[in-house]
Formats: C-alpha cells, sequence, structure tokens
C-alpha cells in the first residue's frame, strides 16, 4: 500500500506552546510510519515555521528549536505545496495540526490550509472558530436543550461596570470569570465577591476580546472523549477530575501531580447516558470534525450541566482524551489513523 505523505504540526505561537510539544511527541511514538511519509513542521513562540529533520526526542524537551537540522519554509500556495530551505519539496496529503489555543484550535490554520486544497485532520475553519468560543458554544448548547450555567459577557470596547456589577448580582457569587477565546483554563478566574470582579475581568482581557462571566457549577467534573469514524460519532469512556485547590485551571491540569484522573467518573447512569446524548448534541450543533472533547458538571441533585467543548484537546499519554478514548480495541494510534481518514 503507497504511503501517504503527512505533515505533522506543532508548537505554535501561544500560551500552549509546551502542551503542543508534548502531544506531538505522543503522536510520534504511536504513528504507524508504514503508513505514511512524515514531515515534521514545528513552530517557534515567535510565529516561526521551520521543517525539523533532528531527534524527535528534543521536540517534548523543547530543544528542537536549537538543532541545527531545522529548515526555513515557505507555503506554494497555488500548488498546494511546502518548499524548504534544504531543497525539500512536499506535497501533503493530509495536514495534522496539533497546536491547541491561538492560531490553531481556532481555525486559523486550517483556514491557510483550506485556501491551499490540503486536507487537514480536525474542525474546519467554521467549526474551529465557533468551538473556541466559550461564549457562542454556551448559546449553541442552550438552544439545543443542553443546560448550562447562568452566564453573560462583556466585551473589550463595551465593558460599562454599571452593567456588569448588576448582572453579576442578579446571577450571584461566587463566579467565574473566563477569557472566552482561551483554552486550557488561561484566563480563568474564580471571583468570591465583587470586590475583585473588575480586575479580574481586565486580566482576562489580555487572552481574549470577549469574557464570559459565568455562575459556578458545584458538583463533579466530568470528560468525555468523542471521534467521529466512518460509521458515525463514537463516544468513549466517561472521565472523573480530582484534584486539590478552588478549580481545575492550568497547573492543576499539566503539572500538579495531585490532580487525579478517575475512569469511568463515579456516576449513576442515568448521568452517563444524558452526558453521551448532550455531548454528541454538541458535537453536532458546532460543526465539531474528527475529535473533541467534551466537559460537563455533575450536580449532587443529579443535574448534568455543559462546561466546554476542546477540539484540540491534549494527546500526550497522561491527557484525557487518550486515555478515555483507548482501549483493547482502539490504540492511539488507531485513533491517528481515524483522524486522518
Amino acid at each position: 500500500m503507497k504511503k501517504r505523505t503527512l505533515c505533522l504540526i506543532f508548537g505554535g505561537e501561544n500560551t500552549e506552546y509546551d502542551v503542543s510539544l508534548r502531544s506531538c511527541a505522543c503522536i510520534l511514538r504511536h504513528i504507524n510510519r508504514e503508513k505514511y511519509d512524515l514531515y515534521k513542521i514545528g513552530i517557534t513562540r515567535e510565529g516561526k515555521w521551520y521543517l525539523y529533520l533532528g531527534d524527535e526526542e528534543k521536540i517534548e524537551r523543547g530543544e528542537w528549536v536549537k538543532d541545527s537540522l531545522k529548515y526555513g519554509i515557505g507555503i506554494l500556495v497555488n500548488e498546494g505545496a511546502v518548499v524548504c530551505e534544504n531543497g525539500f519539496y512536499i506535497k501533503p496529503d493530509i495536514v495534522f495540526p496539533i497546536i491547541h489555543g491561538k492560531y490553531g484550535e481556532d481555525g486559523i490554520i486550517k483556514a491557510f490550509f483550506e485556501i491551499m486544497k490540503v486536507k487537514c485532520t480536525g474542525c474546519n475553519t467554521e467549526g474551529g472558530a465557533l468551538c473556541v468560543n466559550k461564549y457562542l458554544t454556551k448559546l449553541i448548547a442552550r438552544e439545543n436543550g443542553v443546560p448550562v450555567a447562568d452566564f453573560f459577557v462583556v466585551r473589550r470596547k463595551s465593558a460599562d461596570e454599571n452593567y456588569i456589577l448588576s448582572s453579576a448580582k442578579r446571577i450571584d457569587y461566587p463566579l467565574f470569570v473566563k477569557a472566552s477565546s482561551s483554552g486550557s483554563s488561561i484566563g480563568v478566574y474564580r471571583v468570591k465577591n465583587e470586590k475583585s470582579l473588575m480586575t479580574c475581568i481586565e486580566k482576562a482581557l489580555k487572552f481574549s476580546d470577549t469574557v464570559l462571566i459565568e455562575k459556578e457549577i458545584k458538583g463533579v467534573e466530568t470528560e468525555i472523549a468523542l471521534l467521529e469514524t466512518e460509521n458515525g460519532i463514537v463516544t468513549g469512556k466517561i472521565g472523573q477530575i480530582e484534584y486539590d485547590g478552588e478549580f481545575y485551571d492550568y497547573e492543576r491540569k499539566y503539572s500538579d501531580v495531585k490532580t487525579r484522573l478517575v475512569i469511568p467518573a463515579k456516576i449513576s447512569s442515568e448521568c452517563e447516558k444524558l452526558i453521551r446524548e448532550y455531548a454528541k448534541a454538541i458535537f453536532i450543533a458546532t460543526g465539531c470534525r474528527g475529535m473533541c472533547r467534551a466537559d460537563f458538571f455533575v450536580t449532587e441533585k443529579g443535574e448534568v450541566i455543559f462546561n466546554e467543548v476542546n477540539t484540540v484537546p491534549g494527546f500526550t499519554s497522561g491527557s484525557m482524551y487518550p486515555l478515555l478514548m483507548t482501549d483493547e480495541n482502539r490504540k492511539i494510534g488507531d485513533i491517528i489513523d481515524l483522524l486522518c481518514l
């Protein structure tokens, strides 16, 4: 069988650069190299693109940037190809961007390759831009019968303090202030009272032009993995996050050894059924493609409340998505193949 030419793109000019390197390393360890001619394109924190031909172990450690075996690249839009300083000419059959957050998960990189008419894994431009926006996904979820927390939105150019304070009082404290288009709990703050609200909003606006402010939901934090196949949308296991502290922030996601991933989640079968139904409804309504991870709260009363959806979830060895989607019949390599169909 003829190999397909695949470009794996990692890094990125965003706050989730390090997570991307770890996700890339996991994919490199599990991809079936008998099926693909694999090229690695790294994007530095400053936004420089390079074809990387050096030691793959240096990617996860962040040392690839200093390696001499990296070459600047240019794009031939009309040919759907990449040309490199070292003379390489690459015409990919498929591009796999494992870039979380800005310029990746938000659909921007997809637009680039859509113009070139090169197939990409995951959401298209429209779906990526929509799903990365927490505010818009809340609206769509609510319109499709999926319960969400009470919320309102603040925009950079219309951050009227009187409106904000009265709206916050209406839904009551504690609240969460979230940069609407930022991932991995970047720009997210728990606010206990009016005193710190405006300060937290100002902080969140550094990460996004729109800020979502929503009522805190007390309950079990659960996550479910979804994968699009030729036979429809497949849901994986449902996991539960246990951690010390007020909320599941960036440090607890990726650095805190005390964070515990409980699989399967300790919830009722009724709640599990609702999570699967709601997750599929959101996947379809928001235009997801390929894969996503959807997060929900389960309250003591048995209510299932949607939190957010992530279309480029962490793909590290300890990330929830591969842990939830793999089993005795489906390995990480199988997931990669399905995403590349």
